[in-house]
């Protein structure tokens, strides 16, 4: 065999990145975790893109701020399933956004443990994103 340079390496954890089955590899390690939490919080919705996970939900404040089936318990129980797989997840590019000031408040208190934080608005891949009626553009 010519022109090899190393021996055979097998890789036993982790994804490659930059590999052609890296983001297949992902969904398959993260599929029952992302059903588990669509299943207990069915009124959530859950997209992802690659490793991008975003989770919506509209609905007056007493609902979204409820302990056990509003929206930070959703919010908890994504970011703990996936510490369980040993994905880490970056405290510093994880923002949520509120459509006020005081729900801003309300969500960072309930997921403070968890380094959560909220605004009124943001960027995703590179474009504006807010939550409520009114324009932003930063």
């Amino acid at each position: 065999m010519y022109g090899l340079v190393s021996h055979v390496v097998f890789a036993l954890r982790g994804l490659t990145a930059g590999s052609v089955t890296a983001t297949t590899e992902m969904r398959t390690l993260m599929l029952r975790t992302l059903d588990s939490v669509v299943r207990m919080f069915p009124a959530i919705p859950l997209q992802t893109y690659v490793d991008d996970m975003f989770q919506f939900m509209a609905a007056p404040l007493k609902v979204m701020i409820q302990k056990e089936y509003g929206f930070a318990a959703a919010v908890r129980a994504l970011m703990h399933g996936l510490e369980d797989l040993d994905l880490q997840i970056s405290t510093t590019k994880s923002v949520g956004i509120a459509s006020t000031k005081q729900l801003c408040r309300v969500l960072e208190d309930q997921l403070e443990p968890e380094g959560m934080t909220f605004t009124n608005s943001t960027k995703s891949l590179g474009v504006d994103v807010m939550a409520g009626t009114r324009r932003c553009t930063k």
